[in-house]
């Protein structure tokens, strides 16, 4: 599995986090407007492009207050819900046999169209074909009664450590006496990967699993 590694800095002062690559899908949706904000404010595609991928020798800089508010935010939501975070979701769409689909084109009862989005671990949410991501929390549902037919909801536990590292970033960013920090964003290369000493955190208990470990409640 992929590793990735932000770093937050103030002079001399670094913290430092790596993480997998489904906390890093965690991170890039829509599920939940907090999750929008932290990943605006810790600048996560700011010197990303499409050619070019992402610039791992430059830096952005961001305010501390908004990196602190955001990460806090984000930290109460994360609590507030932690058994829905919990969870990476599949589905099975309408009119298929398969139960591993990460999105669904749906007609929802009020006429909305779009995509039932599975994509992103903790989350599953609507997205309008026009108007983009649209929070709708379908996460406790075991089925959707769509215009278009019946959408099933699957779960598997996919316990992320987004909690402890925004606890790690928040007691940082407290400690600091800046109005900005630098931040930059890479993927860890093999031999990084052998030599960075960081903090230990638990595992991620990410698991491929198949078809069948899959519930639906």
């Amino acid at each position: 599995m992929d590793q990735y590694q932000f770093t937050v800095s103030a002079g001399e002062l670094i913290h430092v986090r790596t993480y997998s690559t489904e906390e890093l899908s965690f991170l890039t949706g829509h599920g939940a407007p907090e999750i929008t904000a932290f990943r605006v404010a810790i600048g996560l595609w700011d010197n990303f492009s499409v050619a070019r991928g992402m610039d791992e020798n430059a830096q952005t800089v961001k305010s501390r207050e908004m990196l602190l508010a955001a990460t806090s935010e984000l930290l109460h939501r994360l609590e507030q819900e932690r058994e829905l975070f919990s969870h990476s979701y599949k589905l099975k769409c309408p009119d298929s046999r398969s139960r591993g689909s990460m999105k669904c084109w749906i007609e929802l009862k009020s006429g909305e169209t779009g995509f039932l989005m599975a994509r992103h671990a903790g989350q599953l949410y609507f997205e309008h074909k026009e108007a983009g991501p649209k929070i709708i929390d379908m996460r406790a549902l075991s089925s959707l009664d769509t215009a278009t037919g019946e959408t099933r909801i699957f779960r598997k536990r996919n316990e992320l450590r987004w909690p402890l590292f925004l606890q790690d970033l928040e007691v940082f960013l407290k400690s600091l006496m800046v109005s900005e920090v630098s931040i930059s964003h890479g993927k860890l290369r093999r031999q990084m990967l052998v030599t960075t000493v960081a903090a230990r955190l638990p595992a991620p208990t990410v698991q491929q699993a198949d078809a069948d470990d899959w519930d639906s409640t």
